[in-house]
């Protein structure tokens, strides 16, 4: 027989990871610093890195048409899931060597989640 706390820990594990963490709107508040190099526009321009408007879910270098992604990471072949974005965010160069993103990266795993969730409401 299964008890309702049962029944909670169960919806709690079938919904993605994404759902059960992070918020948006902290995350667009910490997504500040990255708008130096990123426009989140859909119809904005591509800056010194590219724009970040449906990026979640494509698979990384596909997106952009006529920006200079790095080799390495089109050669990645990541999808932007939350779990790569989380990796990426934390520590682009150690996710993937040779990136020409020069960014060393956010250390608190709660700022990961809040941009993540950020990005997530910028799917299309």
């Amino acid at each position: 027989m299964k008890t309702p706390l049962m029944c909670t820990a169960l919806i709690a594990l079938a919904l993605p990871v994404a759902a059960q963490a992070g918020d948006a709107a902290l995350g667009e508040k910490a997504f500040g610093p990255c708008s130096a190099c990123h426009t989140v526009d859909p119809k904005g321009e591509d800056m010194t890195g590219p724009n970040l408007a449906g990026v979640f879910g494509s698979t990384a270098a596909t997106r952009r048409t006529g920006y200079p992604y790095s080799d390495a990471l089109k050669a990645s072949k990541l999808v932007w899931t939350a779990e790569n974005l989380d990796a990426w965010i934390k520590e682009p160069a150690a996710l993937v060597p040779g990136t020409h993103m020069d960014f060393i990266g956010v250390a608190r795993k709660p700022t990961r989640e809040n941009i993540i969730a950020y990005l997530q409401t910028l799917a299309k």
